[in-house]
This record gives C-alpha cells, sequence and structure tokens, in this order.
C-alpha cells in the first residue's frame, strides 16, 4: 500500500464561510487523497465542521496576529503558543509539507516550518498592506501563490521571482442540482424582462451601491431593468434604503443568504454584473461565466486576466457609473452580442477556470517544493518590504 503524504493546510477566517474557505473546500474534494493526506487546522469553525462531514481530521485553535487582528495582537506569548502548537500537529502527523490558505497564519507557520525543516507554501487570496506582509513574514514562505497576477504585484516589486512566486487562478464549480422553479417565477419577474443577477456580501467594496445608481439611471432613460441581489451583509440596511429612495423597490429583488447562492446562476436571469471596487479575482464572475450568462465586471483586480472585453463579457471603468450603465444598456440592446458573450465566457472558464485544472497545478507545486533541494528563505528575507518602502521613499525624495 502507497503512503500518502501528509499536508497540514492552516485557514485564518472569520465564522463563516466565503471565498478563501470555498477555494479550499474545493480544493479538498478534488484532492488526490490516494497520494495526500489532508489535516485542517483553522480557526473557523464551519470550515472544520465541513471537513469533519467529509472524514478529515481537524484542529480548531483561536488565533490572533502579532500586530494585526485578534484577542491576543499584542500578546507575543500567544504566538509563541502557535508556533509550539504548529509545531505539535507537524510533528504528530509526520506533516510532509504546509498550505498556508490565507496571509495571517504565515507568522506563526513560517517560524514552525523552519524548527520542523518543513516546506510551506502561502497561497494568497488579496491584496495585503506593506505593514501586514511584513508582520505575516511573507517573505519566509517556500512559495508563495497567488490567485491572480494583480496581487502578485506587491511581491514582485519587493525582488520575488520564480520559483518562490507564481500565479494560479482559483476554480470554480456549480452545483449539479438546478431550481424547481425558475428566478422570474418565483420572483414574479415577467419573463421577458431584462433580469441583472449579482452575488455577494453587501459590504461597501462589492459596490451594490454602484448597481443601483446604475439601475436608476437606465430607468431614467426608459430601459427598465430588474436587479436580483443574493447576500447578505452589514450594509443591508443602507443599501435598501437608496433603492427605496431611487424608487427601484419594483426592480431589486432581496434574496438574502444563500446556501447555495450559485444555483440561481443556471437559472433564467439574462446576465450577471459585479459592481465591485476592488477584487482580487472575482470567483462568482468565473461562476457565472460557467453558468453561460454574460458577465459585466468592472476592470480591475485580477478580473481582466480571464475576462476579456467584448470577447467573452464586457469590462467597464472601475470609476462612477456611467461606464458601468453603458455597458449594462449594451447588453440590453444587443441580444447577439450577449448571445456570443456568454458563449465564449462559457468555453472559457470550462477550458480554464476548473477546480481540476486549478487543483492538479497545486499538486504539481506541493511535489515540485517537496523535491526542491535549496534551502529555505534567509531570516532576512522578511525585511524586503520595509527595504522596498525605504528604498521607494528615496527615489521620491
Amino acid at each position: 500500500m502507497t503512503t500518502r503524504t501528509p499536508i497540514l493546510f492552516v485557514h485564518y477566517g472569520d465564522n463563516w464561510i466565503r471565498g478563501s474557505e470555498t477555494t479550499l473546500i474545493h480544493l479538498l474534494a478534488t484532492l488526490d487523497t490516494q497520494q495526500f493526506e489532508p489535516i485542517v487546522w483553522s480557526n473557523c469553525q464551519p470550515l472544520l465542521d465541513h471537513f469533519a462531514q467529509c472524514g478529515i481530521t481537524t484542529y480548531q485553535d483561536p488565533f490572533s496576529v502579532l500586530g494585526v487582528i485578534g484577542a491576543n495582537k499584542f500578546n507575543p506569548l500567544n504566538t509563541m503558543k502557535l508556533v509550539a502548537r504548529a509545531i505539535t500537529l507537524i510533528q504528530r502527523h509526520h506533516v510532509s509539507l504546509i498550505h498556508v490558505n490565507s496571509g495571517a497564519p504565515c507568522q506563526w507557520m513560517s517560524i514552525a516550518a523552519r524548527l520542523c525543516h518543513c516546506p510551506l507554501l502561502l497561497q494568497l487570496h488579496g491584496d495585503y498592506p506593506l505593514r501586514e506582509r511584513f508582520l505575516m513574514g511573507f517573505h519566509l514562505a517556500d512559495n508563495i501563490v497567488c490567485v491572480s497576477n494583480a496581487i502578485s504585484q506587491a511581491m514582485q516589486s519587493e525582488g520575488l521571482t520564480l520559483p518562490q512566486l507564481s500565479v494560479v487562478h482559483n476554480g470554480v464549480c456549480l452545483p449539479s442540482s438546478s431550481l424547481e422553479t425558475s428566478l422570474k417565477t418565483q420572483l414574479s419577474i415577467p419573463r421577458q424582462a431584462f433580469t441583472f443577477i449579482t452575488i455577494g456580501s453587501l459590504i461597501a467594496r462589492k459596490g451594490v451601491d454602484r448597481l443601483l445608481k446604475a439601475l436608476y439611471l437606465l430607468k431614467k432613460n426608459g430601459e427598465k431593468a430588474h436587479l436580483v441581489i443574493i447576500g447578505d451583509g452589514p450594509e443591508r440596511i443602507t443599501l435598501k434604503h437608496l433603492s427605496e429612495t431611487l424608487g427601484l423597490s419594483e426592480q431589486v429583488h432581496w434574496l438574502g443568504e444563500k446556501a447555495n447562492a450559485a444555483i440561481w446562476l443556471k437559472s433564467d436571469a439574462d446576465a450577471f454584473v459585479s459592481g465591485a471596487y476592488q477584487e482580487a479575482f472575482g470567483l462568482v464572475i468565473a461562476e457565472a461565466m460557467m453558468a453561460e450568462l454574460p458577465v459585466i465586471a468592472p476592470r480591475t483586480g485580477g478580473i481582466p486576466e480571464f475576462v476579456s472585453h467584448n470577447r467573452n463579457g464586457l469590462l467597464y471603468h472601475n470609476s462612477g457609473v456611467f461606464s458601468l450603465v453603458q455597458a449594462m444598456q449594451t447588453l440590453m440592446l444587443n441580444p447577439v452580442l450577449s448571445h456570443k458573450l456568454k458563449q465564449a465566457a462559457y468555453v472559457d472558464a470550462h477550458e480554464n477556470l476548473t477546480i481540476q485544472c486549478n487543483t492538479q497545478t497545486l499538486q504539481a507545486h506541493y511535489l515540485a517544493l517537496m523535491k526542491r533541494d535549496q534551502p529555505a528563505p534567509q531570516w532576512r528575507a522578511m525585511l524586503r518590504p520595509l527595504l522596498y518602502f525605504f528604498r521607494r521613499k528615496e527615489l521620491l525624495s
């Protein structure tokens, strides 16, 4: 019987399942378990509950990042306790590789990995300011995998190159089931009414306010459309008030949080639209493409890396609202273009953005990292963000 390689997956998150948690769930669901044995350590109980139900060994502890976040962020002894706990888990399971699924745990895992002579792969799902890149010790990781070229720029400017730094786009999949009753029927939307759908947390950076303003301007121009919003968050009351103030109550449909939100993408909405002001990758945009929906998204972050304007989607300028309005109006008035975009999006998503493609690439990184015969980055490497900061300051002065 072939011995499986134990990998310790470490994740820091809030008490919910969102983008980075979903990508880890998808990764472990498609991991070659004949070759690798996953062990998961996290502070996120819903995530651990999911993996426990899948028969994966899990560990839960409260996490704090020294100088950054958490109840013990000013307590260095707590960081040392996390290092000790990490070493215990590494030794207990004879871990051969560590996969840190978010930036925060790199602070203590990079220390534990060095003390145990265990290679560490750090996967980054978003941008981190210079202060956090320094305090979390990103440059001590043996391999940093970014989900988009956009979020790799900061590390590149600080001197990281291949093989220590690489980009692996996220993969997505859709549920096999479908809605029993179509979206438009459930929400009493006329079948011929053009309907946009968006999915995301109701937080400021997701830009739902921008979508509401665009819908209002379309209405003023005589182009009445509906908008289905799936998600919840702290901005919900403010956004609903804005919708009512703009006279959009009959056109905007608030579905709240849905456990299987992607299933709604497979129904009869006419297009997906994102209002995000910031987006490291855009998982739900990729899901919409896979569901064969034409997509409208801002030209920001990692989105232009897989959405090509006028080929498999429409990109708008990430400022103001008029470029967004123009893109929405273009789709509403041009069914031929809409059909062309959604067909290209479907093909691209199934060729380049599948979970299987993502998992196979990461598994190749694991094998290469374990075979690599070179020393870990030196301790002074963690100073790179500070050196870059002072060097840039000199150039600007």
